[in-house]
């Protein structure tokens, strides 16, 4: 296991860092946005909330008070939009939507394979491509 990828569980700090990709879906608030990447292509085009997905152009520690929790230190994820599409300042809430990331690494083959991706046309995140993991994670010295 790296601590690196995976983040600290005791303390809620996420692994991602800066460049990395992900997603919100099930978001509550905003208007769609299309996204931006660290050089400003889109990178998704949103249809409906805030759901689409990211690249994290700058990724901090924050140090903030959770009501009900106390102060805790949560990863700060800044991303780019071509548009704000008249959101403002989102406010607290116990639920704003799903953010999900992952991160495939050190993949070596002897026989790389690549495969187009067929989204039929139809745009959003339930039609993005889905990595599935086919075996069982092998792994040494993990707790």
């Amino acid at each position: 296991m790296d601590i690196n990828q995976v983040g600290i569980a005791t303390t809620g700090i996420s692994g991602i860092q800066t460049g990395y990709y992900f997603i919100v879906d099930n978001s509550n608030v905003g208007n769609s946005v299309n996204s931006l990447d660290q050089s400003s292509n889109v990178v998704g085009v949103g249809s409906t909330y805030l759901d689409n997905i990211y690249q994290a152009v700058a990724v901090s520690i924050a140090q903030t008070a959770v009501p009900g929790i106390g102060i805790t230190y949560v990863t700060q994820v800044t991303v780019s939009v071509q548009d704000y599409n008249g959101l403002s300042g989102i406010g607290y809430s116990s639920y704003f939507g799903n953010y999900s990331w992952g991160r495939i690494s050190n993949l070596t083959r002897e026989n790389p394979n690549s495969f187009e991706i067929y989204n039929n046309g139809v745009s959003g995140i339930s039609t993005s491509p889905v990595v599935r993991r086919l075996n069982k994670l092998k792994y040494s010295n993990y707790n």
